[in-house]
C-alpha cells in the first residue's frame, strides 16, 4: 500500500494539492496525508521530498496536517521517527497511527508515544474506527482476517479530550461500515450495512441497547445490482 508511480505522485503535488487548498479556502480541516506512504517498503528519498513538499503546502495554507505513520508492529519506533523527520514532520501538527487498522488503542498509544519521543515531540492521533476487539488472528493461509474480517468492532468514540500526554485525538478516520473491497463476503468498496452492523454488534464500546438494536436491524446486502454507483476515489500522493 501507499506506492504510486513517482510521476503520478508528482502530479498530485503540483496539481491536486493546489486544488485541495483552493477548495478548502478559509475552511480549516484536519488532513491525514497518505495512509501508509511513510511506512511502505517503497519509501525513499524521492518520495520523502515529495511528501515534505505536499505537507508544507497544506500546512502553509493553514490546515491541520498529520503525516501517516502506519501502525504498531509494522516498523520499529526508531525507524518510523527517522522516516517521519525525512517526510517533513517538523512542518506539521503531527502524525496519525492505525488508520484503517485494528491494533488496540493501548498498543497504538505506546508505539506512537515512543515514535513521538524520537520525532521532535510531535503530537499524534489514533484511528479507533474498528479496533474495538484488537487485531484479528494473523494466519498466513487466510485473507479474510485482514480484508473485511468478521472479528472487528467499533473502538472508542472520537474525542479530542484524551487525557493522554502527546495524544491529540482519537478519530474514526476509516468510515465505519466502509468495505475493504471484494473480500470477506462483500462485493463492493462502498458502505456496507452488513459491515456497519457487525462493527456495532461486536463493540464493547457501544451500549447494550445500541448493540441489540443493531442486531435486529433489517440489513440488505450491498452489491453491484441495479442502482449501484461507480466508486470514485480521490488518490493522494503515494496511494494505490
Amino acid at each position: 500500500m501507499g506506492c504510486l508511480l513517482l510521476g503520478m505522485t508528482c502530479c498530485w503535488v503540483r496539481h491536486d494539492g493546489d486544488r485541495l487548498v483552493g477548495h478548502l479556502g478559509s475552511t480549516r480541516a484536519a488532513i491525514v496525508v497518505e495512509p501508509d506512504a511513510v511506512a511502505a517498503d517503497c519509501f525513499n528519498t524521492r518520495r520523502a521530498i515529495l511528501l515534505k513538499h505536499s505537507v508544507r503546502r497544506l500546512a502553509n495554507a493553514g490546515q491541520y496536517v498529520d503525516l501517516d505513520a502506519g501502525y504498531a508492529r509494522w516498523r520499529s519506533t526508531g525507524e518510523m521517527a527517522h522516516r517521519l523527520l525525512r517526510a517533513g514532520i517538523q512542518y506539521v501538527q503531527g502524525f496519525s497511527v492505525n488508520v484503517a487498522n485494528r491494533q488496540t488503542t493501548r498498543h497504538s498509544y505506546r508505539w506512537g508515544g515512543s515514535s513521538r519521543t524520537s520525532s521532535a515531540g510531535a503530537e499524534f492521533v489514533i484511528d479507533t474506527s474498528r479496533n474495538g476487539l484488537g487485531p484479528p488472528p494473523d494466519e498466513s493461509d487466510r485473507d479474510d482476517e485482514s480484508c473485511n474480517p468478521r472479528r472487528q468492532a467499533l473502538g472508542q468514540a472520537p474525542t479530542a479530550r484524551t487525557g493522554m500526554p502527546g495524544l491529540a485525538a482519537l478519530l474514526w478516520s476509516k468510515l465505519p461500515g466502509e468495505s475493504d473491497g471484494i473480500c470477506g463476503g462483500e462485493t463492493t468498496y462502498l458502505f456496507s450495512r452488513t459491515r456497519a452492523r457487525r462493527l456495532t454488534v461486536n463493540s464493547p464500546f457501544v451500549p447494550a441497547e445500541g448493540r441489540q438494536l443493531a442486531a435486529v436491524a433489517d440489513v440488505s446486502p450491498t452489491g453491484h445490482g441495479r442502482g449501484h454507483r461507480k466508486l470514485v476515489r480521490w488518490t493522494r500522493p503515494g496511494t494505490l
